[in-house]
């Protein structure tokens, strides 16, 4: 009796840590998925030796579904590109893209299929301590009408929407120590950044003061190429569906 308890306990604790059998990579099909080629930490690291979340992710639930994720580093519009002409089977996109032709998305109906999300990431305002910058979730006050707002190079998501609010974007940025290096020396009169990348660090902020309200709240996903065959098109459903399965567990959060 003591062990057939001690097995079904072993068989849950698999469970919760992700164990799961799957076939030896030789035996899986590699799967190519372009993803920005500057890092977007802690979600995309841009390092083969060190994944962010979101490529683990990718990974594990790729090996679940019989795939070997193989990554391209490319800046995001040429790794769009390749994904439509098929040269390339997925790339990781914002909610936004999700209208662009030659790109399929995981949906439920005619709506993006929440469930199957790579990452909900916050974009949050940035601004001096003499700035005037407000923000109601709707309109901006405070700053001039064409007014530039920094952001990291090869951000997608809130491009759109600061160019609706009739500012200027400045993605010059390589990484969030020069993007807040601009924010403060006033080459820019305010900036935008990933909520997650002030968590590890927030005293890195130094004066610099971050605005309750997010400019905007974006879902990533795995999306793929509208050309993949039938058969394809299975391996992307499972490979899906894994990704679901796995988001949320405690080993791939950020």
């Amino acid at each position: 009796m003591r062990q057939r308890v001690r097995a079904g306990l072993l068989a849950a604790a698999a469970l919760l840590v992700g164990v799961h059998a799957s076939a030896p990579a030789e035996q899986l099909t590699p799967w190519r998925v372009c993803v920005p080629d500057a890092p977007f930490p802690p979600y995309l690291n841009n390092d083969p030796a060190r994944l962010g979340v979101a490529e683990r992710l990718m990974v594990e639930a790729g090996r679940r579904a019989g795939l070997q994720i193989q990554f391209e580093r490319l800046p995001y519009q040429r790794c769009a590109a390749l994904v439509r002409s098929a040269t390339l089977e997925a790339l990781v996109a914002p909610a936004v893209a999700a209208e662009s032709p030659g790109l399929l998305f995981p949906r439920r109906g005619t709506e993006l299929d929440a469930q199957r999300l790579l990452a909900r990431v916050a974009l949050v305002w940035l601004k001096r301590p003499d700035s005037a910058l407000q923000w109601d979730g709707r309109q901006v006050q405070g700053l001039e009408p064409g007014a530039a707002v920094g952001m990291r190079s090869g951000m997608v998501a809130g491009v759109g929407r600061l160019q609706e609010l009739g500012l200027k974007v400045d993605a010059s940025a390589r990484d969030a120590d020069q993007l807040l290096r601009m924010v403060s020396g006033g080459r820019v009169a305010a900036g935008v950044i990933l909520e997650a990348e002030l968590r590890g660090a927030p005293e890195a902020l130094g004066d610099l003061r971050r605005l309750e309200r997010p400019l905007l709240v974006e879902q990533y996903y795995a999306a793929a190429s509208a050309q993949l065959t039938p058969a394809q098109q299975t391996q992307l459903a499972e490979w899906w569906r894994q990704i679901g399965l796995l988001r949320d567990g405690i080993a791939l959060r950020p």
